[in-house]
């Protein structure tokens, strides 16, 4: 079941519906710190589409129509809404105001970085508010805002994430321990590169159960591929040389394959997907319909692909989980071929 608008964020937030309404209008949009729940969310279901541009988005055919179903569900009247401007106007008084209160109560100095909800709570008031980009960059920029995403990473290698001015992150260390690595976003603020022993290929999962299960044998890297998390996957993968491959293995549905789309073109590195031979004998069991709303097992869009799984269930408008076939024994046998 996909989740509604109202349990993902606040769609009450002016700002939030500005940027949804302004994403209508002009059929595309930018990412911005105050603006990046709503992208997630839209590129979870397919309704956005990343273009040659960074970080960068527009709205596809299905997104464009969905899009104004939602402005209609829940911001009513919205072409009668305040201008952008207008709100702008609004939140700077506010922004000011608070600002004028707080300034001289603040400690000294603030830590390096902030996490993103409690500068927005000091500014707006609410932690699930978000500070316009324009007046974001009237207020002090001696701390960096951040979202606080995780990067989770499973493997057994010596592998080291080097930094701007702080200790490298030694992965082997973390990994002996622990089942998987959760590493925060503003530990990796300042990645710079990777050293010591570097994985003979890097594989993203789409789905967390499958990440954690997986079998791991040596010299393979696995990178949740987080659909919320995507541009942080995407900086990380570029640290590795060429060299390396990568190789997605996620849901066989047409916004498992948009993601690899992404992640290829975000990091400009040719991205394989994984499909075990042995995936067409599930079908007969686990193959679903695709469904009218886009998201995860939405109907396949585009041309139909040649890889024998995927043509038949593009034809047939089906679509199967990953997770189904996470213990076949052959599996490990499979990941063993892919390292030789």
């Amino acid at each position: 079941m996909s989740l509604s608008a109202s349990e993902t964020f606040d769609w009450t937030d002016p700002i939030i519906q500005d940027a949804a309404i302004k994403l209508y209008q002009q059929e595309w949009i930018s990412a911005l710190a105050y603006n990046q729940d709503l992208i997630d969310y839209l590129l979870a279901r397919t309704w956005l589409e990343p273009t040659h541009r960074d970080e960068e988005y527009v709205l596809t055919g299905i997104g464009k129509q969905a899009l104004a179903q939602w402005l209609d569900k829940h911001i009513p009247n919205w072409n009668q809404l305040p201008s952008s401007e207008t709100l702008l106007n609004q939140q700077q008084q506010e922004v000011n105001k608070r600002y004028e209160f707080i300034q001289p109560r603040l400690q000294q100095p603030l830590p390096e970085v902030i996490n993103e909800n409690v500068f927005n709570c000091i500014f707006t008031g609410d932690n699930q508010g978000a500070v316009a980009a324009e007046l974001r960059e009237k207020l002090p920029k001696e701390y960096q805002i951040c979202q606080d995403r995780r990067l989770h990473l499973r493997g057994h290698m010596d592998l080291r994430i080097k930094r701007h001015a702080r200790r490298p992150i030694r992965l082997e260390r973390i990994m002996e321990m622990l089942s998987e690595v959760a590493l925060s976003e503003r530990d990796l603020l300042d990645m710079q590169e990777l050293d010591g022993e570097l994985p003979y290929l890097v594989m993203t999962v789409e789905d967390y159960g499958v990440f954690l299960d997986m079998p791991l044998p040596d010299h393979l890297l696995l990178v949740w591929a987080q659909a919320e998390h995507h541009s942080l996957v995407a900086r990380f993968l570029k640290l590795f040389p060429h060299f390396v491959p990568h190789l997605h293995f996620g849901d066989l549905d047409h916004s498992g394959l948009l993601l690899a789309e992404y992640l290829s073109r975000e990091t400009g590195r040719p991205v394989r997907r994984f499909i075990p031979h042995f995936w067409d004998e599930y079908r007969q069991y686990y193959a679903q319909p695709t469904q009218e709303e886009a998201g995860k097992g939405g109907r396949w869009r585009g041309a139909v692909l040649s890889a024998p799984v995927l043509k038949d269930l593009m034809q047939d408008q089906q679509w199967m989980p990953q997770a189904t076939l996470i213990f076949d024994q052959r599996l490990p046998e499979e990941l063993a071929k892919l390292l030789d």
